[in-house]
């Protein structure tokens, strides 16, 4: 009993600190719950979407996201058990899968419970129940998604685009959330108000993924496709390495993933014991909820919930459009109405695009899909282009942390950077978690050019991160170590 009530008193001041606590650039975090700006092309009920940032720990992410959420997570619950009681799934079975999720995800990703156990707290909410919907909302409101993939020559900018439409029964509020939380755990999202899962994000690295659910007999316990999306986000440095990651999990049931970076454009379906993955080069593609490669089609069970009209038409509106392919088109594909349905039905996550390092993210969530896209970069400083692996100009002029070589490595690899003036000098290796490897210098330094050899005879295969801090400026850049 006394240990119940020091946690509640714990979190009680946790919520006065997060109430009163002014995050990065002076910004306060958006009242995503109310005073919202409502949009004229289309109805008053329709709000536009707001942006909420998170950052510290778990603890005070979810206090911040319940206290300000509260009235959206509520109604997302009460519209979690009509449309559960309205499908014939009992509460009590609903509570017990929950605990089942509880018990994995202490395993998993103990940082997520802590956040939702937060959030329950700051929203007056049960948090049992709250563990129900995390571990079940997908197969109660029974998502529907198109997703389109277009790379190379089949883009008229030799780009990467990645296109992503929700289809949502129920309607539930959707967040878009900029997150960060430990050195190297920084993206933005949209997921489900009170929900630690991921429709659709882009991390630092530039790294996209969603998915679309897909109906398979290979079922059996484990992460739900929300929480994958978002492990995916915290642990990818690039697309490739989601592979591995997704591999590595233990998955609940159906899923095709999409994920993409400047560079590859992957689609990766999978079961809850197998997968395979598909790679889009210079063409384009729509997915939807179906399996589509031929060492995946058996797995399929029927009763998706997308159409198979949506299929063929979004293929063939990106068919006629290769070699001309820009994130508008892969919008207008998304709206598209040929007289008897349209690609989106009700919310769309549009699309991620890639420059080189720049992350050109566009995210729409109208119901219906009417409205125009917005360029988060018209945010201001609510959500703004920042990425651990560049500088930021006004902080690090002429500070250059360069591209160590060899890489790939397996001896050794040298890491060099120049300093343009002297200081306080620390290097540091971090694994793609964010945990901290080695400090290889810590020391003053007169300006110039520096060399540093390392050498990783203990470590696994895998990414790392190298971070040098000149007088609190940070530049990070990853190196991959074949052992």
């Amino acid at each position: 009993m006394m240990k119940k009530i020091s946690v509640v008193i714990s979190l009680f001041f946790a919520y006065l600190f997060a109430s009163i606590t002014v995050i990065a650039n002076g910004q306060s975090f958006i009242q995503a719950g109310s005073d919202k700006d409502y949009n004229e092309d289309y109805t008053s009920s329709v709000s536009q979407p707001d942006v909420l940032r998170l950052k510290g720990s778990a603890l005070e992410m979810g206090m911040r996201y319940g206290s300000e959420l509260k009235e959206d997570i509520r109604k997302n619950l009460k519209l979690f058990w009509q449309k559960a009681k309205s499908s014939g799934l009992s509460r009590d079975y609903l509570m017990y899968r929950g605990h089942l999720y509880e018990i994995m995800m202490q395993e998993v990703h103990p940082e997520a419970l802590v956040e939702l156990d937060a959030v329950s707290f700051a929203a007056g909410i049960d948090y049992q129940e709250l563990l129900a919907f995390n571990a079940m909302q997908e197969t109660v409101f029974n998502d529907g998604c198109t997703n389109l993939l277009a790379h190379g020559t089949a883009t008229k900018s030799a780009q990467v685009f990645f296109h992503k439409n929700r289809d949502v029964s129920g309607d539930p509020v959707q967040v878009v959330i900029e997150r960060l939380s430990g050195p190297f755990h920084r993206y933005v999202a949209i997921t489900s108000a009170g929900s630690s899962g991921v429709a659709m994000g882009i991390n630092e690295y530039g790294v996209s993924t969603g998915n679309t659910n897909l109906q398979t007999w290979d079922t059996g316990s484990g992460l739900g496709n929300l929480d994958i999306n978002r492990i995916i986000l915290e642990r990818s440095a690039d697309a490739l390495s989601a592979i591995d990651v997704i591999q590595g999990l233990h998955r609940r049931g159906g899923s095709n993933f999409h994920v993409t970076d400047a560079e590859n454009a992957l689609f990766i379906e999978s079961t809850h014991s197998d997968m395979k993955v598909g790679q889009v080069t210079d063409s384009a593609r729509a997915n939807t909820n179906h399996y589509v490669l031929p060492d995946m089609q058996n797995y399929e069970s029927g009763g998706t919930t997308s159409s198979h009209h949506r299929y063929i038409r979004a293929n063939t509106l990106l068919q006629q459009n290769l070699g001309q392919i820009t994130h508008e088109t892969m919008i207008a594909i998304s709206r598209d109405r040929d007289g008897s349905y349209p690609i989106s039905r009700t919310i769309t996550v549009s699309a991620a695009t890639f420059d080189n390092d720049r992350i050109l993210m566009y995210y729409q969530m109208g119901r219906p899909s009417v409205t125009t896209a917005v360029h988060l970069y018209d945010l201001g400083e609510l959500v703004h282009e920042t990425s651990l692996l560049e500088p930021e100009e006004d902080h690090a002029m002429g500070l250059e942390l360069l591209r160590n070589y060899p890489n790939p490595f397996n001896n050794g690899t040298t890491l060099s950077y120049v300093l343009p003036w002297e200081g306080d000098v620390t290097l540091r290796i971090y694994d793609i978690t964010g945990r901290l490897i080695d400090v290889l210098l810590e020391k003053h330094q007169a300006p110039g050019r520096y060399d540093i050899r390392f050498s990783a005879p203990d470590l696994s295969s895998g990414v790392y991160i190298y971070q040098l801090e000149v007088n609190g400026n940070k530049l990070s850049r990853t190196m991959v170590y074949n052992r």
